[in-house]
């Protein structure tokens, strides 16, 4: 069965407090990022943080 997924935008701040929350959630990173290192790396830049999401096989 094919997996569904959405793709979704985040503006800056809300990006950054996704990409803090999934560095903490999932242990695969070495050095975990915060929300103000992105938001501080990037908010002078061009940027876009796009995410793709779907649930999990176990999820009703």
């Amino acid at each position: 069965m094919p997996m569904e997924y959405h793709i979704r935008q985040y503006g800056l701040q809300q990006g950054a407090l996704e990409i803090q929350y999934i560095e903490e959630f999932f242990g695969e990173f070495p050095r975990r990022k915060t929300s103000a290192e992105v938001v501080a790396r990037l908010q002078n830049r061009d940027h876009q943080i796009v995410m793709a999401e779907a649930d999990l096989p176990d999820d009703p």
